[in-house]
């Protein structure tokens, strides 16, 4: 959370008032396999083979395909499967409220569902690293490692509350989402229209499935639904047991914001470089305190990265997932 790119956001607003009455496009078949787990399916693709196997849980508003380019290169060692939460991608809506915990116990029955079996070595970036930090503390069995890409955590909004321009951010993305979601169930809103939102590092040939994909209404309000229910997910993860002595690997961003944000733009939301400077102080301290959660643990810092880690050194996240297969096997 509080981690969209600031082009993201310009982008949006870019987008918000666009009104192509246009037919939805054809939506590309699913890779993977679409899983029914109670009246409603997720879907969930899975590469390589041997074990553990590695399941990946991306951001929030980042569907399955964010993350293919690191499952490929995980699947050159490992078998390693990326879902897409409910709503987001090939997958349907599912009940809310779109909590952690309600996240979790849909992973489950979609692990189960899919035949994989445990233990697993699970990746979860931003929000998705509150969902496998949940999902090891609930079935420790199933876990044989969890890697944190720089994760939210259940404190973050208490510790953000001094500086609530930057975290306005996140309520001004949520309603550009909302927004967007009215324009598609309306038939206005086309692939075109969102392009300024694609993904700049998106392989050239999973282009045209994100803008499909993404214009779908429930692909939009996904991330909103997952939103309203913040406060109710960490304090779930708050509550929940550490994780004891299962092998964690918690990697923090390096490089500040204040640093690759063009001054224009922080101008353009009232938002100085000293108060992005005191979020990234605090998001540190937060990163470190996930490395308390077990005792087996290590935090790594991505000096050249801001929060996308895994696409700006994505090495050093495919290290850290190699070291706990290694270490399970």
């Amino acid at each position: 959370m509080f981690r969209k790119s600031f082009v993201i956001l310009l982008a949006l607003l870019m987008v918000a008032g666009v009104a192509s009455a246009q037919d939805g496009p054809d939506l590309p078949a699913a890779p993977g396999e679409l899983v029914d787990i109670g009246g409603y399916s997720l879907h969930i693709y899975c590469e390589g083979e041997g074990g553990p196997t590695v399941i990946i849980d991306a951001g929030l508003g980042d569907s399955s395909l964010r993350v293919r380019a690191l499952q490929d290169s995980i699947a050159e060692f490992t078998q390693v499967c990326a879902y897409d939460r409910a709503g987001y991608a090939w997958s349907d809506a599912g009940p809310e409220p779109r909590t952690s915990q309600q996240i979790v116990d849909e992973l489950a029955l979609l692990l189960d569902g899919a035949g994989l079996e445990g233990p697993f070595v699970l990746v979860g970036h931003s929000f998705g690293g509150l969902n496998v930090n949940l999902f090891a503390s609930e079935h420790p069995d199933l876990v044989a490692g969890v890697v944190l890409v720089d994760s939210s955590h259940p404190d973050q909004m208490n510790q953000m509350s001094e500086i609530p321009e930057v975290t306005a951010l996140d309520a001004m993305e949520m309603d550009m989402y909302a927004g967007l979601a009215e324009q598609a169930e309306a038939g206005e809103l086309a692939v075109e229209d969102v392009a300024p939102m694609m993904p700049a590092d998106l392989a050239e040939d999973l282009q045209a499935d994100w803008a499909a994909l993404f214009i779908q209404p429930k692909n939009l309000e996904a991330p909103v639904a997952e939103f309203d229910s913040l406060d109710e997910s960490l304090a779930q993860v708050a509550e929940s047991d550490d994780l004891g002595d299962i092998p964690l690997i918690v990697i923090a961003h390096g490089l500040k914001n204040s640093e690759v944000i063009p001054a224009e733009v922080l101008d353009a939301y009232g938002i100085t470089a000293e108060a992005l400077d005191t979020f990234d102080e605090i998001w540190r301290g937060l990163q470190e305190d996930l490395a308390t959660r077990s005792t087996e643990s290590q935090l790594i810092v991505a000096d050249e990265s801001t929060h996308y880690v895994y696409l700006m050194q994505p090495d050093i996240v495919i290290d850290a997932v190699q070291e706990l297969v290694d270490a399970a096997q």
